[in-house]
């Protein structure tokens, strides 16, 4: 908000247009999981982050509205379709062990983002939301490369 010289009050704004896109994935993926499948849904919501991460880095308030649209479009979706895939793939017997090495990864990244994103922004604000950006897309595209190795079997 510093950048754009608008007050801290305006965060609101962007947490309602997050939760506004959160709850219109959460209405949507189930619909897509099941005529695509969860590594296609995954991938595609890993890039729609992606996408959000560098709406968000330009300075210019409608775009953080629609990346934080997108964010929470794309992050409900992605999460979404990694429990479904852990719960629909995993074998009974070993679904305790895998759900909570999913969860693991899925949050236990957060842990380690935090304190790098701090630091990185050091650098400017811009820095952790590019940088976000391609590990979300270098996410995409292994969730893209699941997806086709599912398809293979």
């Amino acid at each position: 908000m510093h950048g754009l010289h608008l007050p801290a009050t305006r965060l609101g704004f962007l947490s309602t247009a997050q939760g506004a896109g959160s709850l219109v994935s959460g209405l949507l993926v189930g619909r897509l999981l099941t005529r695509f499948g969860p590594a296609a849904i995954a991938a595609l919501g890993t890039a729609t982050f992606a996408i959000a991460c560098v709406t968000w880095s330009l300075p210019w308030w409608p775009s953080m509205i629609v990346g934080s649209v997108l964010a929470g479009i794309g992050l409900v979706g992605a999460l979404i379709a990694g429990i479904t895939a852990v719960q629909t793939e995993t074998p009974d017997h070993l679904l305790g062990r895998v759900g909570a090495t999913a969860n693991t990864v899925m949050f236990g990244s957060v842990a380690i983002a935090i304190p790098l994103g701090s630091v990185m922004v050091r650098f400017g604000a811009v820095a952790p939301l590019l940088t976000a950006a391609a590990v979300a897309a270098a996410g995409a595209l292994v969730a893209q490369g699941a997806r086709a190795v599912i398809a293979a079997r």
